[in-house]
């Protein structure tokens, strides 16, 4: 009976102790499993903090977001193409090829270790590719700015460039606009219908936009031809043409109020007896209010 008691408090003994032990490893460890998720998580967050991420704003409000900017390299003047910017180049077509009030400034990076010249060339880079999609050279100026690159260990960063939307000055938005409202249009008439030249193409869309920020204004749209054939049929066909664009625009969602006229041969702008001048004669003239 004394040898059973002893050999139930040596196994009461060690049970404790294995019990003990496997308390501490098991909170060691699970200790150290936390701390190495903490880590990760920190780091990641650290990661997203101070990654690259390339934004434009406008007046205090982020337009557009990306993990990543232009990529460059230090002492060099490539830039990645804007394709690797994920709508980037829909995003800007849409700011500023249908928005005759802004444009595109943009500015490249250089370190103090690097030349003036080559944060320009990374920016003129870009508008060079910009204007091979479509983009109006007139509208995107470009500048520099020196500041501080973290380039990696392969000498390479993802913030080469910087775009700003901004504000064209009244000035010019009035220049603009005069030529808005005041239009010479010589697009031909074929079967009673328009033929849809490049000319009133260019002409539609900026007018949509006109029409966002006048919606009120009224257009007076005048038909004049040269001096060909009778003065009334000349008359009919200058009025023709002008209710011909009037449809025109009322079908590409133009709203503002429409008057058509027709002047015929009346008013001409160049000599009547020239090739040329009969060209020039034989338009559609446009006035806005």
């Amino acid at each position: 009976m004394l040898n059973f008691i002893k050999a139930f408090l040596f196994f009461l003994l060690w049970s404790a102790v294995a019990l003990t032990s496997h308390f501490f490893l098991t909170h060691r460890n699970f200790d150290n499993c936390t701390s190495i998720t903490n880590s990760t998580i920190s780091g990641s967050q650290n990661n997203i903090k101070t990654a690259n991420n390339f934004i434009i704003a406008y007046k205090n409000d982020t337009l557009f977001k990306a993990t990543k900017g232009f990529q460059i390299k230090n002492n060099e003047t490539s830039i990645s193409s804007i394709d690797s910017i994920y709508k980037l180049t829909y995003f800007l077509k849409n700011k500023i090829n249908n928005n005759y009030t802004k444009q595109l400034e943009i500015l490249g990076y250089y370190e103090k270790n690097e030349k003036e010249s080559i944060g320009l060339a990374r920016a003129n880079n870009l508008k060079k590719e910009l204007i091979s999609k479509g983009f109006t050279a007139s509208l995107i100026n470009t500048a520099t700015k020196q500041t501080t690159i973290k380039f990696n260990k392969k000498t390479i960063a993802f913030n080469g460039i910087q775009i700003n939307i901004k504000d064209l000055a009244p000035s010019i938005i009035d220049s603009l606009e005069t030529i808005i409202t005041t239009k010479i249009l010589h697009t031909q008439l074929e079967n009673q219908t328009l033929i849809e030249d490049a000319e009133l193409k260019n002409y539609i869309h900026i007018l949509k936009q006109y029409q966002k920020n006048h919606p009120t204004k009224t257009i007076s749209i005048t038909g004049h031809t040269d001096n060909k054939g009778y003065f009334q049929k000349n008359l009919i066909k200058g009025q023709l043409k002008a209710d011909a664009l009037k449809n025109y625009f009322a079908k590409q969602g133009i709203q503002m109020p429409m008057q058509s006229f027709s002047k015929g041969e009346a008013v001409p702008i160049a000599n009547k007896y020239t090739i040329e001048g009969r060209a020039l004669n034989n338009r559609i003239e446009i006035k806005i209010n």
